[in-house]
């Protein structure tokens, strides 16, 4: 997991990326950080992320 978030972040900071591509990798990579830091937490986070995305 650790391999993908930073895959993730990788992909997602080279200038070499599209814009669209850029913006999934780094929502991957920040979904992989919360669930890394406390996965107990991630589904509360989750819920409220799919809020966020749905406005």
């Amino acid at each position: 997991m650790i391999a993908a978030k930073d895959r993730a972040k990788f992909v997602a900071a080279s200038p070499r990326t599209s814009p669209e591509k850029k913006a999934e990798k780094q929502e991957m990579a920040q979904w992989m950080l919360v669930w890394l830091g406390d996965p107990a937490l991630f589904p509360a986070w989750l819920e409220a992320r799919k809020r966020v995305l749905s406005l």
